[in-house]
C-alpha cells in the first residue's frame, strides 16, 4: 500500500540510542513519510520510550511536532514547561523548540508522532 500502512504491518522497531544521540533509549516505526510515500512535508509514526528511560532534549530546527499519547505515562518537556502525559495526552511542541520525554513508570510510554517538516537523526546530536 502506497498511501496507508499499519503499524502491526511494520515487524521491526528501529531504535535511536545512546551518548551521541542525547543519552537516548527510544524505539519508533515510520509509518507516513517522504520515503515511504512520497510526501515531502509530513511524517508520522509510533515511538516507545522504554520503562525507565528517556527521550534526551533536542529540537527539529526545520519541523513542527505533535505527540498522541497511546499507552502509559510519562514527563514531557516543551521548552521550559513540564506535562504530566498519559493517555489521550496530545502534546504541540513548536518548529525549533526543545523537547524531552522522561519516563519513570514501570511500563513503556508509546505515543503517535506527526511531523510536519524535514528533519533528520542529526537533529538528535
Amino acid at each position: 500500500m502506497r498511501w496507508a500502512r499499519r503499524a502491526k504491518d511494520v515487524k521491526k522497531w528501529d531504535q535511536l540510542t545512546g551518548k551521541g544521540r542525547r543519552n537516548s533509549k527510544i524505539e519508533f516505526k515510520d509509518l507516513i513519510g517522504w520515503d515511504l510515500t512520497g510526501s515531502g512535508e509530513i511524517s508520522s509514526g509510533i515511538a516507545r520510550v522504554p520503562a525507565g528511560e528517556v527521550h534526551g532534549s533536542h529540537n527539529h530546527p526545520y519541523a513542527t511536532e505533535l505527540y498522541y499519547v497511546l499507552k502509559g505515562k510519562a514527563r514531557v518537556s516543551v521548552g521550559d514547561e513540564w506535562i504530566d502525559a498519559d493517555e489521550g495526552t496530545e502534546i504541540f511542541i513548536p518548529k525549533g523548540m526543545n523537547h524531552s520525554v522522561v519516563n519513570d513508570e514501570d511500563e513503556d510510554f508509546e505515543f503517535l508522532y506527526v511531523m510536519y517538516g524535514r528533519y533528520s537523526m542529526s537533529d538528535y546530536e
